[in-house]
């Protein structure tokens, strides 16, 4: 489960929102790049499509991605989860936000609403 989890409204070819998380990751072997990931704090930001639906008269909400877009960035490395180093890594991604979200708006023709 995500530290922090929002949305930004954004218009694009497969998306309508971005979504911008902080997670903690044990890091190791990662098979989508074949690179040895740091364990830490990880700002991600990644075009979504949010759609809203209905089903037995419950509203309810679907959130789809495209594998592989989007980028993350290692906010805090650490040895072990704590407290401390996840308020940290709170502050650091904010610091950060901006510069991730403006290369995957530039990278994927995104613009902000």
């Amino acid at each position: 489960m995500a530290i922090t989890k929002k949305y930004i409204e954004a218009t694009g070819k497969d998306c309508n929102r971005l979504e911008i998380s902080l997670d903690y990751s044990l890091g190791g072997y990662n098979y989508w790049n074949g690179n040895n990931d740091g364990r830490g704090y990880y700002l991600y930001v990644s075009p979504v499509t949010i759609t809203s639906r209905e089903y037995n008269g419950r509203p309810y909400e679907t959130v789809s991605q495209v594998l592989g877009q989007g980028i993350k960035k290692l906010v805090k490395p650490v040895q072990r989860k704590s407290k401390k180093a996840e308020a940290e890594a709170v502050e650091l991604a904010k610091q950060s936000e901006a510069e991730l979200i403006n290369y995957v708006c530039n990278k994927y023709g995104i613009t902000l609403n």
